[in-house]
């Protein structure tokens, strides 16, 4: 047959790792691609069941399986065993605003997509009949495990206490924050932190400062003398055998956003 050949979009997410373990690999191909093509091909059949769950999911004008939203979110513990996610609508201020309302919910995977637009005036004039059409995501998902409530928008404002106290409850969804969010690396092995931003305790003249990549050891010294105060930290490791990359920051004193992928 000649010799084998590999083809492959070494820009599509998650290829160059397949590419490795081929190329590490001393058995012969006819055992091993077909294995990273079931792979592939199952998590397709994962992604288009969870899509199916979505109800009235034919009527959004945005293809759901083109939604491609930030890795971050923020996170609340819900003090119930229940959620009411249709309730989204008295946690978005100003919702009478919005022009375009689309929300569909998966009941199995507990999880809710919220697409909202409107006319916005345009940051370069005043005018009457010019406007431009902005549209937000809103994602929310229940882990129902952990009792956990996790709220990602596109709009960039983090905060979402007013949609949290709106679906969980008045006085039932407590954002996790400050040093709860250390969890998150919780049972990942091999950490290597390449991120790291310090708010100082004292100093005078410099009142933030970030290190990345080999000078992380050295801000991790200015955590252990207590001059520094944690802002944000990123890292790489392995969760359950797989590369995991994730973090978080805090952008406001009451507000913490964790971002992560596997």
């Amino acid at each position: 047959m000649g010799n084998a050949c590999f083809v492959a979009n070494i820009y599509q997410k998650d290829v160059q790792d397949e590419l490795e373990e081929l190329y590490a690999q001393d058995t012969n191909w006819n055992l091993l691609l077909p294995g990273i093509s079931a792979r592939v091909t199952q998590e397709q059949i994962d992604f288009r069941e969870f899509l199916n769950g979505f109800q009235n999911i034919n009527e959004s004008i945005v293809p759901f399986q083109n939604i491609r939203p930030a890795l971050s979110t923020v996170v609340y513990r819900n003090r119930t065993d229940t959620w009411n996610p249709r309730n989204f609508e008295a946690g978005v201020p100003a919702i009478n605003s919005y022009t375009h309302k689309f929300s569909s919910l998966n009941h199995q995977a507990k999880t809710m997509v919220i697409l909202l637009g409107r006319q916005v005036p345009v940051d370069w004039g005043s005018f009457v009949q010019i406007e431009n059409l902005e549209w937000d995501i809103i994602v929310m998902y229940w882990n129902t495990r952990q009792n956990l409530l996790y709220i990602h928008g596109s709009d960039k404002s983090g905060h979402f206490q007013r949609m949290a106290k709106a679906v969980l409850g008045d006085g039932n969804a407590t954002i996790i924050a400050d040093m709860d969010v250390f969890k998150v690396f919780y049972q990942v092995e091999r950490l290597a932190l390449f991120n790291v931003g310090l708010r100082k305790v004292i100093s005078k003249d410099l009142s933030f400062q970030s290190y990345i990549g080999r000078s992380v050891g050295e801000a991790l010294d200015y955590i252990e003398r207590g001059r520094g105060i944690k802002n944000n930290i990123f890292g790489v490791g392995f969760s359950s055998g797989e590369k995991a990359s994730l973090g978080w920051f805090k952008k406001r004193k009451d507000m913490v956003i964790c971002s992560w992928e596997y």
